[in-house]
Parts: C-alpha cells; structure tokens; sequence
C-alpha cells in the first residue's frame, strides 16, 4: 500500500498556510488563462486538489461518489493526491460499514470520514454501531478490508464505548483481531465527543499522530500500545489508565490528564520521550501481578527522559515504579505531606549514579531514614520493610526486594 502520510495535513493548514495557497491557486490560475510559456513543455499543471466534501445519501450513493472522482484531479486517489473528505449521516450497520470498506478498497482512495451524524444500528454484535452504542470498526480480518484507506475518521456521536479485543487463548499474550480499529494502518487522526473508554488494544500499534477524545475517563488495557507516533495527547475527563496502556508511545511528549486518579502497572513503559508529567490527582500507581497472560513493568519503567513527575496526593506507588528511568538528568518527584507506601525495587536496573529528590510540604509525617531506604528499593510501607513478591513463578525472582546503592535520595521541603 502507497504511504499516506506525506501529503494527509493538505487540508488542516494555518491561516497562513491557507492564504499562501490562495495566492499560489490564483498565480496558477492566471498563467493559466494568460498562456504564459511554461518553458516550452506543453505538460499541464499539476492539476489543484479537490476538498469537497463530498456527503451522499447512502451506500449506494457512497460507491457512485468514489466511483465519479476523476483520476487526476481529486483527493485521496493516492499519497499525491491528500484526501476524499465524506460525511455520512446513516444508521451504521453492520452491513453499511462493509460496504464503505468494500468500496474503500475497491476504489484504493484514501479518506477522511466524518461519522459524527451516523445513527446507531439495532444489532447486538458485528461492526458498525450497535445497538448499545458499542462501537467496532474492524471487519475480523488481517487485511484487505478497507480500514487501511481509513486516515482520519470522526467517531459518531451516540457511541459511547469501544469493542475489547481479547486474546488467542488462555495462554497467549498476542491479542486477538477483534479490537476496535484493527487494521487503521493509516490511521492519523481521530475524534470523538462521546466515547467514555477507549477499549482494550483499540489503537494498538496505530500511527496515531492526533486523538481528541475528551471524555473519556478510561484507557484499557494496551489500548494506545506501540501507538510511535504519538506526541501530544489530552485527555481532560481520564480517571484510569490501566494496565500497558500508553506501552510504547515512544515519541510521547506532552500528556495531560488532571482528573487520572489511578494508573495502571507498566502504563507508560518505553515512553521514552516524556520528560515532564504533572498528575495532580494520582493516589495510586499499581503493580498488579494478577493476569498470567500480561507481562508486568514497572508504571514508568524505561522512560529514560522522565526528569519532573508531580503526584502530590500519591498515597501508594507499586513495584519498578521507575525501573530503567537511567537518563543522566535528576529526577525530581513532587509528593504530599504523608510518605506514600512503596513497592520494592522502585529504581531496579539503575546501576549507574542517579539523583533523585522527593519534594514535599514542610509539614509532613513518614518521610524519615526508613521510608527513604524503601523507596531505594526494599520498599516500606509505614511499619516493616516490604518482603520479596512470591506470585508470577520464575518472574518472581526478577522482582526480590534490592537496595539500589547507585540512588542518591534527597527529600527536601517545597
């Protein structure tokens, strides 16, 4: 499939941007209509993009749309060309989204959809939007389907929630086709006004490069995983981010999410770019080793640019919190007036010298020799030393409680 990605922002420019095109349109169009020598070749221009938006009726009227759009002088017919832009406003069927995927292939254009009127259908299972408000974009199919012409979409707005995807088997730790928007290889952009959670795997391994979802309040379980293309993210109403959810956003920058009070064991493992994360109303973030099929991180394990983390009414922080966080800058952490419980081995795999300074009020109770030891690593938890975690059977020996002598701790007043 040709790459989409050059030429998919031809119509999101700035004012600038647009009245730079508007003039670059009318100097084309007078040497156009001047005749003026374009060097002796008698090849035309390139021919001017179309941005209609273009909004039939039904499938049928659909197809006759993509049917019509001339070759060389329309968006979305390849990488050169940009986009089609459609908005629909039917019920969304099982039966009406195979057929927009069956046209999108047939035709090979890529698209931006705007399912913002479409209604919801009276299924209970299948794609489209169901019945319940449940919404799945995907055909259960490896490829071919039309999801991969798909390169900005606006989600309906009576859905509400996302289809989970699951697992192989009982055993597998690879999940299955059946999520949300498996397939969206192209997949830059999507909105949505309604949607509360972003199911599990959702935009697993997507290239995402914009999400506005502002209602969502939970994040599944890897349902930004491997999303490299991400850099900045809002997410307003966001209470949870559950296990693996941001794994891998490795060009992750800028996160906001001042309502998360919970974040889930490995949530941002691998995001190697953030520098700075403000979670002001954070009291948990979890280690739970508690699923067979998911491998465990610590929340923040190998994010190696993470240097200011502000969680100042954090009451338990879980196991490898900050495992393999080995970048040469100190890290600072913001905390409350009581010493939040620790897990064990908060900075494993930091062999090599590290600053680390704990922020809190003036007025505060816990943060003495004994928590301060634990948080390098035995873990505490306000009475006795943490013990070493004997659940996961070999795993377990990855996780016996350590000392990391390489940390030096500062605690000091804000």
């Amino acid at each position: 499939m040709k790459n989409p990605s050059r030429k998919w922002k031809l119509f999101h420019l700035s004012s600038r941007e647009a009245g730079r095109a508007v003039v670059l349109l009318f100097v084309l169009l007078l040497f156009t209509i001047t005749g003026c020598d374009n060097g002796g070749d008698d090849t035309p221009f390139p021919p001017v993009a179309d941005t209609t938006l273009h909004t039939p009726g039904d499938l049928a009227a659909f197809k006759q749309v993509l049917t019509n759009i001339p070759d060389d002088n329309i968006t979305g017919i390849s990488s050169d060309g940009g986009l089609a832009l459609f908005k629909l406003n039917w019920q969304l069927t099982d039966a009406n989204w195979k057929g927009i995927l069956a046209a999108l292939r047939e035709n090979g254009r890529y698209v931006s959809l705007d399912l913002s009127a479409c209604t919801k259908s009276a299924d209970t299972t299948g794609t489209g939007l169901r019945s319940d408000g449940k919404l799945c974009l995907n055909t259960d199919s490896t490829a071919g389907k039309g999801q991969e012409n798909i390169v900005e979409i606006i989600l309906p707005a009576q859905a509400t929630s996302m289809e989970n995807g699951g697992y192989n088997s009982p055993t597998s730790t690879s999940p299955d086709n059946k999520h949300a928007f498996y397939g969206f290889t192209a997949l830059r952009s999507i909105r949505g006004a309604e949607i509360t959670n972003i199911g599990i795997n959702a935009f697993r391994s997507l290239p995402l490069e914009t999400i506005d979802l502002p209602k969502v309040r939970e994040i599944g379980i890897r349902a930004l995983y491997g999303c490299s293309s991400l850099v900045t993210a809002s997410f307003p109403a966001l209470i949870e981010v559950k296990k693996l959810g941001f794994y891998g956003c490795s060009s992750l920058e800028n996160l906001t999410m001042p309502a998360a009070t919970t974040i889930g064991d490995g949530a941002f493992y691998e995001c190697s770019k953030l520098a700075r994360l403000d979670l002001p109303e954070v009291t948990k973030i979890l280690y739970e080793d508690n699923d067979p099929n998911i491998s465990n991180y610590g929340a923040f394990q190998n994010c190696t640019s993470l240097t200011e983390l502000d969680i100042p009414k954090i009451s338990e922080i879980g196991d490898m919190a900050f495992q393999g966080c080995s970048n040469s800058a100190s890290l600072v952490i913001t905390m409350g007036p009581a010493a939040p419980k620790v897990g064990i081995n908060s900075f494993r795999s930091i062999t090599a010298p590290r600053t680390v300074t704990v922020k809190k009020p003036a007025k505060d109770t816990g943060y003495d020799a004994n928590w301060q030891n634990g948080f390098k690593g035995l873990g505490w938890d306000g009475t006795a030393a943490g013990v070493p975690i004997t659940s996961g059977g070999a795993s377990a020996a990855l996780i016996n409680p350590e000392l990391n002598t390489a940390i030096t701790l500062t605690v000091t007043n804000l």
